[in-house]
């Protein structure tokens, strides 16, 4: 788990680092992958998908009703 951490980041860092990318735009990437790796076993136990993407689509907007 650790090493894993390590390299995201070391990635992160470096694109921070070496890209003409705004650190928000970086965020808001590392968020999305975030919500994405985290959704993979709420699917795989069975949510339903529409549910799933209505909640993650509110990822950087805020919470759901807000």
């Amino acid at each position: 788990m650790r090493a894993a951490t390590d390299v995201i980041w070391e990635a992160v860092f470096r694109l921070l680092r070496e890209s003409e990318a705004p650190p928000q735009l970086v965020t808001l990437a590392v968020v999305r992958v975030a919500a994405e790796l985290a959704a993979s076993p709420v699917l795989a136990g069975g949510l339903d998908q529409e549910r799933l993407a209505e909640v993650t689509g509110h990822i950087g907007r805020g919470s759901p009703g807000s």
